[in-house]
């Protein structure tokens, strides 16, 4: 701190430790004088900083991994899913907060069309942005496919996902 004329300077960032009252002492030779004076801080609000949001879909052993991003935010944006109704039994989602994403496993054919929805709020927005990919129809189900999806979600997810990265599904 450092006081100039009447104006008392906190060179660096100000914290909440430093409210409270002072006293000030002063001397030049013979002459003396004494200021008490009240340091109170006022918080800024956080600059609030948009996400970028992508959405990226891939196939992976068998099985179509979609991956819903929102990087680069401050605070960090929440992100999540929301299925349609009825249609995603047995699917995996894996999310973390602070990473901003979220990773949904879903088989690669479908009998019908599906869409989903991916949900990321942040407080720079006055509303949660929504971004939608639709998965196209396959042909007819291969039996194969119906049993080898059935012994996947089974699985545990840890294992679903170890199994993945090994192209073992």
């Amino acid at each position: 701190m450092e006081l100039v004329g009447r104006n008392l300077t906190i060179r660096g960032l100000v914290k909440q430790h430093y409210v409270g009252l002072y006293e000030c002492d002063c001397s030049y030779h013979h002459l003396k004088a004494k200021l008490q004076f009240n340091v109170t801080v006022r918080a800024q609000p956080p600059q609030l900083v948009s996400p970028t949001i992508r959405v990226d879909s891939q196939i992976e052993g068998g099985f179509r991994m979609i991956k819903c991003t929102a990087v680069g935010a401050v605070p960090a944006a929440s992100v999540s899913w929301i299925p349609e109704e009825g249609v995603f039994e047995g699917f995996w989602s894996n999310s973390t907060y602070n990473g901003s994403y979220s990773v949904l496993f879903l088989p690669v054919c479908s009998p019908q069309e599906l869409t989903v929805l991916c949900v990321i709020n942040h407080p720079a927005y006055k509303k949660p942005e929504n971004r939608s990919i639709t998965l196209p129809l396959c042909g007819m189900f291969n039996k194969s496919v119906i049993i080898r999806l059935s012994t996947y979600l089974a699985m545990s997810p840890h294992h679903r996902f170890y199994q993945l990265l090994k192209g073992n599904t």
